[in-house]
């Protein structure tokens, strides 16, 4: 029994490290929940907005319920 014990942590951790290390385990770059698509282009977006309309972007209304 110790035998089949061994074995199978000498084959599950280094699976393990090789999913957790591969980079993109807990948010795949190119995910629908990235950095990219939840913060920065709506960011960019109202900035070209406001630009747009003549606005200095001194805050965001979408960020801390719209107060500085």
């Amino acid at each position: 029994m110790k035998n089949g014990w061994r074995l199978f942590l000498l084959l599950v951790i280094p699976l393990a490290f090789a999913i957790y290390l591969r980079g993109d385990f807990a948010y795949p770059v190119r995910g629908d929940y990235s950095d990219l698509a939840i913060s920065h282009l709506p960011n960019a977006e109202f900035l070209r907005d406001s630009l747009l309309r003549g606005e200095i972007p001194l805050w965001s209304p979408l960020l801390f319920g719209g107060y500085p």
